[in-house]
């Protein structure tokens, strides 16, 4: 998570790390506000930096689902000293993009003894989107996540736009459970050719680099089908198929009611969002788009 120092004295909480130049010191810190850095580090810290009024700080571990989500469902299966070896190195990544503080717990200030409670949600986690697949995993988000909004204090968070359910979740979390944090999306980083960038891309073959750029442009042409008046639904399965022709194995493709994540109405004047999970080869890729 990326955070900004809060002026207001309050939360003394917590664990950050101030960074100064190559060096790193224990403090307490409340802050105002923090931003959703789950995935890709090192692609995504200096962009979500750059949208904080005074760009401060970043809260790290790691794991393929998500840093405290990782330390939620792994550490028991004996992966925190992984998690928390990384950490240095994100240290020295957020250095760079500009942080002055990260706030990084350690796992049992996280999970206190006896820690049994989580939080079960409906609306766009369920949208028979990316929790078809991982049918637990946004329980796993939003616990830590409100948590996260509880420990910080903090006055707004900011979320990637490339995992659009899930920003859609913790805006819907924060809202219904009276949080007092402004949820704020960002806009997904892309390569020169349109791929969203993501720690995922390392895994892609050269061959398969090349093809995995067919995801953004199948997106790109259907909401420009739809612009012109076809109905959505249909753009998207000409997307899927064309992806299919070219070999990757289709999650979903589809249009999506950008609020809600509800299917739309045929002929309806309702904001729509397009929305891809795919694999490559052993590599999965998702992207979004607005139309």
């Amino acid at each position: 998570m990326v955070l900004t120092e809060r002026r207001a004295a309050g939360w003394a909480g917590g664990r950050t790390w101030r960074v100064k130049q190559k060096a790193v010191e224990r403090t307490a810190r409340p802050f105002d506000g923090i931003g959703d850095k789950v995935f890709s580090l090192q692609f995504e810290a200096r962009q979500i930096l750059a949208q904080t009024r005074e760009p401060r700080a970043g809260a790290i571990n790691r794991g393929d689902d998500g840093p405290m989500v990782r330390q939620l469902r792994g550490l028991a299966a004996g992966r925190g000293a992984k998690v928390r070896n990384a950490q240095a190195g994100d240290v020295a990544k957020l250095a760079e993009a500009g942080a002055h503080l990260i706030f990084a717990p350690p796992p049992e200030e996280v999970y206190g003894e006896g820690f049994a409670t989580t939080v079960v949600l409906k609306g766009p986690a369920k949208a028979n989107l990316e929790d078809k697949f991982r049918p637990h995993f946004f329980d796993g988000v939003a616990t830590i996540v409100a948590k996260l909004f509880i420990q910080s204090g903090a006055d707004f968070a900011m979320f990637g736009e490339k995992d659009y359910q899930q920003l859609l979740v913790v805006t819907q979390m924060a809202r219904d459970l009276d949080m007092p944090v402004r949820v704020i999306g960002v806009p997904t980083m892309r390569a020169p050719d349109g791929l969203a960038l993501s720690s995922r891309n390392q895994y892609l073959t050269k061959t398969e680099r090349g093809y995995a750029t067919a995801i953004h442009k199948s997106l790109m042409q259907a909401a420009e089908k739809i612009r012109n008046g076809t109905d959505p639904q249909k753009a998207m399965r000409a997307a899927s198929r064309s992806l299919t022709t070219l070999g990757f194995k289709v999650d979903y493709v589809t249009a999506r009611n950008a609020e809600t994540l509800a299917v739309p109405q045929s002929h309806s004047d309702e904001p729509l969002r397009l929305l891809a999970a795919a694999w490559i080869g052993k590599t999965r890729l998702i992207d979004n788009i607005e139309v």
